[in-house]
C-alpha cells in the first residue's frame, strides 16, 4: 500500500507500507536509509523520535482488500482528532 505521511512542520513524503498493526507501521520512504516505525499512541502516530504524523492518503494496490486493514490501523473515532 502505498501511504502519504504529513510530519507536524508539515514536511509530507510518500511511503511504501511493509507491515501494520492497530499499534505500530513500518514504513519504507525514499528519504530515509532505514525503514521508519510508527507507533499509535492514544490514537496519533508517532515516529521513534516522537514526532507526530498525520496519514493523509492510504492508496491501494489493485485487487487488495484493505478495508479490515484500515480499519484497524486509522479508525472512524479517531479520524477528526489533531494529535
Amino acid at each position: 500500500m502505498l501511504m502519504m505521511i504529513q510530519y507536524e512542520s508539515g514536511l509530507r513524503i510518500e511511503a511504501i507500507l511493509l507491515a501494520a498493526g492497530a499499534r505500530h507501521m513500518r514504513l519504507m520512504t525514499r528519504t530515509h536509509p532505514d525503514t521508519l516505525e510508527l507507533t499509535n499512541l492514544d490514537g496519533c502516530w508517532r515516529t521513534e523520535r516522537a514526532e507526530a504524523v498525520e496519514i493523509e492518503a492510504m492508496i491501494p494496490i489493485p485487487g487488495e482488500d484493505v478495508s479490515r486493514f484500515c480499519a484497524e490501523i486509522y479508525p472512524r473515532t479517531t479520524a477528526a482528532s489533531r494529535c
